[in-house]
């Protein structure tokens, strides 16, 4: 019985644990991590996922844009920003955001990766039809924020766009990418884990199975054991499955965990599910056989007297 609250509190344990890399810089050289400060009213988890980040302060970062008073502006500026404003949200919920590739644990701005992706300063002045400008930026400053940027047509750009300067590099953010940061990526520690939470079902659930035709006095200590740990890797799997997910009104959002990550929790919740309802059914067995077991049985019997007489006898029996 030992084995059973070791178990519970071994898988306690680990399924609490976040198992992403530190990620503690700022996401914006001018914001900080503020988006996520006053959108959720804490500092930023060290496991918080870079999607779910980087789109938290992308929202945010409209929602500043929004409320801005541009009554100075020329109707035809008002109009551009909110073109840039609606373009700014349309990116963010799309969630297709560069990574930094070439400083990884380090967070940097990057203007669009090998694979194509864009950041959110230039998905909008490529969508406003300056693509070349985002080729020569791409080519000479990919990784410089954009006060470091030394294009003068950027400049140009910015002064039509009816955004300002300081307002592009908050919309700017920087990038983090882990070493070990790949869709095959499972944290060691979760994978032990699902291991051995997944022997100790398997082993029991085998033994269960072997003993259904059968009832001993402690047929109900393997079952226990079955249920405590099919519980345990349904909620193991349930802890690590889509984790950090991110609600704040009209903003929802669901970070990207790696596919392989995703499946072993998937399979967590699948076999934990299947161990407890089969051990559930076998605890059930076992305690109806011992109910039997307890009820009240008739023997009748022959037995002879000293005179050699035959007589007919019996014998209740009830058992407690």
């Amino acid at each position: 019985m030992k084995l059973i609250p070791f178990i519970i509190l071994l898988t306690a344990g680990v399924a609490g644990l976040y198992f992403t890399q530190p990620n503690n810089a700022a996401v914006n050289p001018v914001l900080g991590d503020t988006s996520y400060e006053v959108m959720f009213g804490e500092n930023v988890p060290s496991d918080l996922d870079e999607k779910t980040r980087i789109r938290i302060h992308l929202a945010y970062v409209e929602q500043l844009l929004r409320k801005k008073d541009t009554q100075h502006l020329s109707p035809e500026l008002r109009e551009k920003r909110m073109q840039a404003i609606s373009l700014l949200h349309s990116y963010w919920q799309g969630g297709q955001f560069p990574s930094n590739y070439d400083y990884p644990n380090e967070r940097k701005p990057c203007f669009r990766d090998k694979n194509n992706q864009i950041c959110a300063v230039g998905f909008l002045i490529q969508q406003t039809g300056h693509e070349a400008l985002v080729q020569e930026i791409e080519a000479s400053e990919n990784y410089a924020t954009i006060y470091e940027m030394t294009n003068p047509k950027l400049l140009k750009w910015v002064a039509q766009s009816g955004l300002t300067l300081e307002e592009c590099a908050m919309i700017q953010p920087t990038y983090y990418t882990p070493v070990n940061s790949n869709a095959n990526y499972i944290p060691p520690a979760y994978a032990i884990s699902s291991s051995a939470i997944s022997g100790v079902g398997l082993s029991t659930s085998l033994i269960n199975l072997s003993q259904l035709k059968t009832s001993s006095k402690h047929g109900w200590i393997m079952p226990s054991i079955g249920i405590a740990s099919g519980i345990s890797q349904t909620l193991l799997g349930s802890f690590n499955y889509n984790r950090n997910v991110a609600y704040q009104g009209w903003l929802e959002m669901y970070p990207e965990i790696p596919k392989r990550h995703q499946n072993l929790s998937m399979f967590n919740i699948a076999f934990g599910t299947f161990t407890t309802v089969f051990n559930t059914y076998a605890l059930v067995y076992q305690l109806r056989n011992k109910k039997k077991r307890k009820d009240i049985s008739l023997n009748l019997y022959g037995f002879q007297t000293p005179t050699n007489e035959v007589n007919i006898g019996f014998r209740l029996t009830k058992q407690f």
